[in-house]
């Protein structure tokens, strides 16, 4: 019955920390949700509130008491129970496996208590934002694993198993009654195989949301940031930023690498290999419309955005031996696999091979080890611009953009060009990294405006 007085149109909502972080906010998501469930059956993804996973892990490398950190989270969900009139009863049956894990503190793995803990703001989130729900509309609160989720690391890093997609997809129909009662589903933990709770780590909440989206055949997800949208530069650095109305899933892919703060690159996995578009919205202004994720290929002859990172390595490594020599390339890039080293960009000659590494990584091991091949020199303190979108026109950007910076006499070091046309990258000194953002932007500025 509940089919006949809303649409048909599928749709996964997921609500991050900032979302949902007070009284106010939490009204607000409660009344986008009721406003897209008249349109049509919509699932619910969500992050514990507020800075409550920060919280507890901050907690933790503190060494404080488990039962203090306990008594902090369910005290503040309580607080909020009481503030948006829902009975606080629906929190004491969690209460009560925060007391239980207490009491097995002492007998468990450190890994295991800490995920176990952490847990708990996603478990009490999805509780709370079902209690508010249901003052108006059905809505169950689900942990992941009773949504039909399960994790798997069969290659050697957590996702979400796709073969249990139709397991997912009949599970929440099964339970929602065919989606009459709103679903909603802790995002950033999950269960894997062996009954053992974990976290899916950074973008965790967005990919259950994609995988969600994936598995339910929706129309389209829709990620609510206290952000209006993904911008063309950080705005904080760039005045002149504006929102990207739509933008590809390999250019916000790139976007997300080189610095830009959108959606993790592998939580973007399931809804572009199923073609589902993603849209990025603010919960701050809802009727703005936001950026669009999707589709394959971006705006040719247009750049989409200009990102910063800074704190990079630049590495040099230079031998007349390596012109025309076989294996040279094989042999340095053995070194790097040796020491666990992940390249960013990559830039070769005849003669020499160019690279950038995070800061964090042990150079000098590095220089040490590649010296057996080659010369090397270390170049601290680089930063990285990219140049997101273009297409086949990418290079003429780059031109415009190169000679932008050698006119505000800013030099670069080094240029990487993807085979893809997606992205272009720029080594420069950390220092003038803010002000090549800007001039950039500003002198690309009619075709970065799509």
């Amino acid at each position: 019955m509940c089919h006949e007085r809303m649409g048909t149109v599928m749709r996964v909502m997921k609500f991050g920390g900032a979302s949902l972080s007070g009284v106010s906010e939490i009204r607000q998501a409660v009344k986008l949700i009721h406003e897209y469930r008249e349109r049509g059956p919509v699932a619910v993804v969500v992050s514990a509130i507020g800075k409550m996973t920060e919280c507890l892990l901050a907690g933790l490398r503190n060494g404080e008491e488990g039962e203090s950190l306990f008594t902090f989270c369910f005290h503040l969900h309580e607080g909020l129970c009481k503030s948006l009139g829902i009975d606080s009863v629906i929190l004491n049956p969690l209460n009560a496996e925060m007391e239980q894990l207490s009491e097995n503190r002492k007998t468990m793995p450190e890994p295991s208590y800490r995920e176990r803990l952490v847990a708990f703001g996603e478990q009490f989130s999805a509780r709370l934002i079902a209690a508010a729900l249901s003052m108006n509309t059905p809505a169950m609160a689900f942990d992941s694993w009773d949504a039909g989720i399960e994790l798997s690391d069969d290659r050697g890093f957590l996702e979400i198993d796709e073969s249990g997609y139709s397991r997912i997809r009949e599970t929440l129909k099964e339970k929602t009654k065919d989606f009459c009662v709103i679903p909603v589903i802790t995002g950033y933990i999950g269960k894997k195989r062996n009954g053992v709770i974990t976290n899916l780590g950074r973008g965790g909440s967005d990919l259950t949301a994609t995988a969600l989206g994936a598995a339910l055949k929706a129309e389209e997800i829709i990620a609510w940031k206290d952000v209006p949208g993904i911008m063309s530069a950080d705005p904080g650095i760039v005045s002149s930023a504006h929102v990207i109305p739509e933008i590809s899933f390999e250019e916000a892919g790139e976007m997300a690498f080189f610095g830009a703060q959108v959606l993790h690159p592998r939580s973007m996995y399931p809804a572009r290999f199923h073609s589902i578009p993603v849209r990025i919205k603010s919960f701050l202004d809802p009727r703005h419309p936001g950026t669009l994720i999707r589709g394959e290929e971006g705006s040719e002859g247009f750049l989409k955005a200009v990102t910063g990172r800074g704190d990079v390595t630049l590495i040099d490594i230079t031998s007349n031996r390596m012109l025309g020599q076989y294996g040279f390339l094989s042999k340095i890039f053995s070194v790097f696999e040796a020491l666990k080293l992940s390249v960013d960009l990559i830039a070769t000659s005849e003669v020499s091979v160019s690279c950038t590494l995070d800061e964090s990584h042990d150079a000098e091991l590095l220089k040490e080890s590649l010296e057996k091949y080659a010369q090397v020199s270390i170049r601290r303190r680089r930063g990285i611009l990219t140049l997101i979108g273009g297409g086949k026109a990418a290079p003429l950007l780059l031109a415009d953009g190169l000679k932008a910076l050698h006119d505000k006499k800013i030099e670069v070091e080094m240029v990487s060009h993807g085979a893809s046309k997606t992205s272009t990258g720029i080594v420069l000194r950390n220092e003038e990294l803010n002000r090549a953002l800007n001039i950039v932007h500003s002198t690309l500025s009619e075709e970065v405006k799509v």
